[in-house]
């Protein structure tokens, strides 16, 4: 018996920063779930860390993310990486839940 032809799916390739940060500036919402895939990882990682509870480090992700989508026309590439001004969500969405405690 021969092995069947494996099917060749085609390869997508993921947008550079640049793209992903254009793309989220113009309103498209599938470029938001890029970043998410690409960056909530380390949102979370840095949120669990700072926290020290999954559970909030999860909420802090979500807020991040909402922040981003709804802060989108206030990013400046010329001020810094799409990744660089996630985190600074990211670090004052922590400070916040810090100081709630």
């Amino acid at each position: 018996m021969s092995p069947r032809p494996s099917a060749v799916l085609p390869t997508v390739e993921s947008p550079s920063d640049e793209e992903l940060a254009r793309g989220l500036v113009e309103g498209d919402q599938a470029l938001l779930a890029t970043a998410y895939r690409r960056w909530a990882t380390l949102v979370h990682t840095l949120a669990w860390r700072s926290l020290g509870d999954p559970k909030e480090a999860e909420d802090i992700t979500q807020q991040v993310f909402v922040g981003v989508w709804r802060g989108r026309h206030g990013y400046r590439p010329e001020r810094g990486s799409i990744a660089g001004w996630i985190v600074g969500i990211t670090r004052h969405r922590i400070a916040d839940a810090l100081a709630a405690r």
